[in-house]
């Protein structure tokens, strides 16, 4: 992938928190896309603009409870094993921001090139704009857009 990734106990763990954190696209018994969402609480956005989130293993008091509206949605990961599943990941992404998560502040942080093209051109995120030049933001929609 080019990136460090977390690692499969770190996804386990935060999926008994949110269940759909990790949507995977399988064809033929293989994974080949995937997109990795975290709905975060208020302190893990304290955390991301002080540069002292742990992108590789977040901690638990970073997601939001069942119960609790979350205060802002972070893309913890976007990848693909062909250029279909990328563009299909890149949908889904697309569908969240727009349509189903329109109201959150979106973060996510450029591990590629390739990100951080795909988040200011397909999902109009923008630089934050301090010490971690990797940080990205997308500040709540008005209404819902097509995607």
């Amino acid at each position: 992938m080019g990136c460090q990734v977390a690692s499969l106990a770190t996804f386990a763990r935060l999926r008994k928190l949110q269940p759909a954190v990790l949507l995977v696209n399988r064809r033929e018994g293989r994974v080949s896309g995937l997109v990795a969402t975290l709905l975060l609480t208020p302190g893990a956005i304290e955390r991301l603009l002080e540069g002292r989130f742990d992108g590789l293993s977040p901690q638990d008091e970073d997601l939001s409870a069942p119960d609790a509206p979350a205060a802002a949605y972070y893309i913890w990961g976007v990848a693909g094993r062909t250029r279909l599943a990328r563009w299909s990941a890149m949908e889904l992404c697309k569908r969240l921001r727009y349509q189903a998560l329109p109201d959150l502040t979106a973060f996510m942080k450029a591990a590629t090139p390739e990100g951080r093209r795909a988040g200011i051109d397909r999902l109009g995120f923008v630089p934050v704009g301090h010490a971690d030049e990797r940080l990205f933001v997308s500040l709540p929609m008005l209404e819902r857009q097509a995607a």
